[in-house]
């Protein structure tokens, strides 16, 4: 049994605290002292974490962030190759002129054949898609047309018969 008043136990040994066995009986477990007061734990809530604390956000905008820089570079890449490119065939052929429309001409035979052999489909599809968009939306703009039609014959039956 503990003496309420010295923290001591039955035996006579203290407790090594300094406080009070009623003391003792009213402290929230964690707190341990002024030092280690902390409201969000005593009421049980937890702060909210910033924007930036988030991995998902965090990671999710780095990924975009990382892709668009990755896109950049490989744009310029491919610039940088074709100027080095058109700059040596104009001194293979002797004329600038000459060999950016024989590179132009190339690269536009290259977009014509990619088209042609694997974006033509895609694009036929997202057309056919529209084109039923537009079907239906000219079937709502005729059923909108009629109902107003029907609406300004009820109206003017009405109006003709109240004026009388």
């Amino acid at each position: 049994m503990q003496d309420p008043v010295h923290g001591k136990d039955a035996s006579g040994e203290g407790c090594g605290s300094g406080e009070t066995a009623g003391e003792r009986t009213r402290r929230k477990p964690g707190l341990d002292g002024a030092d280690d007061f902390d409201l969000g734990k005593l009421l049980g809530s937890r702060p909210a974490p910033r924007a930036d604390d988030r991995p998902a956000n965090r990671s999710s905008g780095r990924f975009v962030v990382l892709f668009l820089l990755f896109g950049t570079l490989v744009g310029i890449t491919l610039l940088l190759l074709l100027t080095a490119l058109v700059v040596w065939l104009s001194q293979v052929m002797g004329s600038f002129i000459i060999a950016t429309l024989l590179l132009a001409g190339l690269f536009a035979l290259l977009a014509t054949g990619l088209y042609l052999l694997s974006i033509r489909e895609a694009v036929e599809r997202i057309r056919a898609r529209a084109e039923t968009v537009y079907e239906v939306a000219r079937i709502a703009r005729s059923g909108y047309e009629w109902v107003s039609e029907k609406i300004a014959l009820v109206t003017g039956i009405y109006r003709m018969l109240h004026r009388e």
